[in-house]
């Protein structure tokens, strides 16, 4: 079902934080758990950087500390594989070690997410 009016956002900018997101109000688990719950009902597909956008959003403005962490791999057909996870107080947060551990983690992201370009080649 579709709303025929677009809903209210919060002041001032689409990604300004909510002023009932207490600190400490959700636990991360609790968080994970219900954006998982989420991502598996809704009608369109979630992949894993979807579901980690989602849940670092909910993550900090819940006053968490988040880091996203992108790794890579290649399949036995020799196909590159690309996997996210998030780390939130020093602790994986949102996939089994076991998973993360036969990924390749890019040294670092920030680059990516920082508005700045990334030199590919140089000349």
């Amino acid at each position: 079902m579709r709303c025929s009016q677009p809903t209210e956002q919060a002041p001032g900018h689409p990604r300004a934080p909510h002023t009932n997101a207490e600190p400490g109000s959700l636990s991360i688990s609790e968080i994970i758990y219900l954006s998982e719950k989420i991502a598996r009902n809704h009608p369109l597909y979630s992949n894993c950087l979807r579901r980690c956008m989602v849940q670092y959003e909910l993550l900090s403005r819940y006053g968490y500390s988040v880091q996203l962490h992108i790794g890579v791999r290649f399949s036995l057909e020799k196909k590159l594989q690309a996997h996210s996870w998030l780390i939130c107080d020093g602790q994986l947060v949102n996939d089994a070690k076991e998973v993360v551990h036969t990924y390749t983690e890019i040294a670092d992201i920030s680059q990516f997410f920082a508005g700045e370009k990334v030199g590919i080649l140089e000349s």
